[in-house]
């Protein structure tokens, strides 16, 4: 489990329990910030989902499932209006095999990564769609409005991204008044809670706010102490990407290239709009998590899937065959990293960008697959057979991405220390047995204790062998 969803989960659980709707409590403590910035929408279809289902892992997760799922459904759907249906498959399958989308904060735990880049994607096809069909643009706006009420930042994304269409694209350029107009007049509906928690706390709400702020420019001292600037940022996220997203991350760039430079229509220039807002939300916001970049992965898939399928079905040209047999050499390069990496270990992710590096071969070898695959190349242009090379990257590509999303299903039996912690003295109070406090905690995750023990104990920091640990006391 990670900290995030036994969070988000916590306070759902204590919503339904109090019958108390309007305010987010985390184990007795009110939390304003997070009021402001996820609340309510996934709280309370959280809440819905425990007292349909259940309290436990179902009710957790199946949010971020299902919203994983419809992400790959709308990326086969935006994919297959450009290309068709072979091009759709492609960049399904791509989404699907992509590790960091399925493991990492996102379809397979639960969070809120699949329902942010569902949102995102599906206001980019309302906006296509409104423009094209020259009809007003209320469904797309609605879409931002429930994006304002799940993750209320995020909702700069579009808005920078359609902003630059409009100032790019001539023709369309008639239609920013009433895109704009539209969206003033439905905002207060959109904004109905967050001016409802700052009228009742006014005084919190301006506090929250400037942390807020303090977080995105760097002034405060927890962020400032990890973050560096833009160039940082993007870093952090490459390194990110490259072991998550490996090895489907080695096709973006020239898949998106490659679309922008084929005359593109309407739907994939807001797309790669979409992508660069959201890259530079991102990089120039100083706090910075390894998930925060999951909601690319659906748009670039697009791009990725109609590169892969023009790549099967024609014959590449030289640029084309050259990008091919680069990213296949990389990913022969690279090779698979960490198969034995276990994405249910609450402190795996953190170590994974590293692990990653570590697995690199030296130059020596990149020069040697390089070299092979080129050799490779050339015979087949010599033998007329120019389309292995495509056909091959896109076999190459599904298999790895298939092996690594496979891979972690060995550790599926996993139980972390804090959950054998629980069941051994659940174990203990059924028997009857006394239960010596206080307890240290094998790990430090206050959010993910808190779900197993918040009823029953509260917590307390002591000195344990030397070291400061958080422990467990009844209350």
């Amino acid at each position: 489990m990670h900290c995030d969803e036994g969070f988000y989960h916590t306070v759902a659980r204590q919503m339904l329990r109090s019958g108390d709707f309007w305010h987010l409590d985390f184990a007795g403590e009110p939390r304003l910030y997070d009021t402001f910035m996820n609340a309510p929408l996934q709280y309370w279809a959280r809440a819905a989902l425990i007292a349909a289902l259940g309290d436990g892992a179902w009710s957790m997760r199946i949010l971020s499932a299902t919203m994983g799922l419809a992400t790959v459904l709308l990326t086969w759907r935006l994919a297959r209006a450009v290309a068709g249906p072979a091009a759709a498959l492609l960049a399904g399958l791509l989404l699907l095999t992509n590790l960091q989308f399925v493991y990492w904060h996102s379809a397979r735990t639960g969070e809120l990564e699949t329902t942010l880049s569902f949102l995102l994607a599906l206001a980019a096809a309302c906006f296509t769609r409104a423009l094209e069909q020259g009809r007003p643009f209320w469904r797309h706006h609605a879409v931002l409005l429930v994006l304002l009420n799940v993750k209320s930042p995020v909702v700069a994304i579009p808005l920078l991204a359609e902003t630059a269409f409009f100032a790019t694209d001539r023709a369309a350029r008639v239609r920013f008044a009433p895109w704009a107009l539209s969206f003033l007049a439905v905002l207060p509906l959109g904004l109905a809670w967050h001016f409802g928690q700052a009228v009742a706390q006014a005084d919190e709400a301006l506090a929250v706010a400037a942390k807020m702020l303090g977080q995105a420019v760097g002034l405060d001292p927890q962020v400032a102490r990890r973050e560096a600037g833009p160039l940082v940022n993007l870093t952090a996220y490459a390194g990110v990407a490259s072991f998550g997203a490996y090895p489907h991350v080695a096709v973006y760039v020239p898949a998106l290239l490659s679309g922008l430079r084929r005359a593109p229509g309407t739907l994939l220039r807001v797309l790669a709009l979409y992508v660069a807002a959201l890259i530079v939300f991102y990089a120039t916001v100083a706090k910075h998590l390894p998930w925060y970049i999951v909601p690319v992965h659906p748009l670039l898939s697009v791009f990725a899937g109609i590169w892969l399928e023009r790549l099967w079905r024609e014959i590449p040209g030289r640029a084309t065959l050259l990008a091919a047999c680069a990213v296949l050499a990389l990913a022969l390069w690279v090779g698979l990293p960490a198969p034995d990496f276990n994405p249910f270990a609450n402190s795996a992710w953190n170590r994974a960008p590293e692990r990653a590096l570590r697995a690199l071969p030296g130059p020596a070898s990149a020069a040697l697959g390089a070299a092979g695959v080129a050799g490779a190349a050339l015979v087949a242009a010599r033998l007329g057979r120019t389309r292995l090379v495509g056909r091959t990257l896109v076999v190459a590509l599904l298999a790895l991405g298939l092996a690594r999303v496979l891979a972690p299903l060995a550790h599926l039996g996993y139980v972390s220390p804090t959950e054998e912690l629980y069941h051994r003295i659940e174990r203990d109070r059924l028997a009857g047995r006394p239960i010596e406090t206080p307890i240290p905690l094998p790990e430090r995750t206050g959010c993910i204790a808190t779900y197993y023990f918040g009823d029953a104990f509260r917590f307390e920091r002591a000195e344990v062998g030397g070291r400061r640990r958080l422990t467990l006391v009844p209350r």
